[in-house]
Order: structure tokens, then sequence, then C-alpha cells
């Protein structure tokens, strides 16, 4: 089953799936992670773990750049 994340982009990178929990209900599972190469790359382990194929980014400034330019790495900007 695939997921989706939605990413908050400051001078970290905030990340929320939703989960499923007891009796199928649905949670928010939040994690925090640093905008260098090892933070991204822990990020980019974390939406894998969960199965995650989409991503809706909010981000103010220029922040979101690391994350875009790290993502195109791995084919996964569209």
């Amino acid at each position: 089953m695939s997921a989706s994340a939605r990413l908050t982009c400051t001078r970290q990178v905030t990340a929320c799936v939703r989960v499923s929990g007891e009796g199928g209900a649905r949670g928010p599972h939040l994690a925090e992670f640093q905008t260098t190469v090892a933070g991204l790359m822990a990020l980019r382990d974390w939406l894998a773990a969960h199965r995650v194929t989409h991503v809706a980014m909010e981000a103010t400034g220029v922040y979101w750049q690391p994350v875009v330019r790290h993502e195109a790495l791995f084919g996964r900007v569209g």
C-alpha cells in the first residue's frame, strides 16, 4: 500500500505521514530532518520506509530548494 506525505520546509524539514493505528484508525506520524545531505538522506529513507509515493510540500523563501535538488537526484521530482 502506498502513502502520501506532507513536508513543511523552513530551516529544517518537518514531515508528516498518516499511518494506520489500532482498529484501522489513521493518525499522523511526524519527524523532523535537517537540510544537510545526511538529513535529506534520512528523510528519503523515512519516506521510503513509509512507502510514500506522493509528497505535498509547503515552503517559505528558498528553503524548498535543498529538498527538491536532493530528490531530483533520485528521479523523484516531476
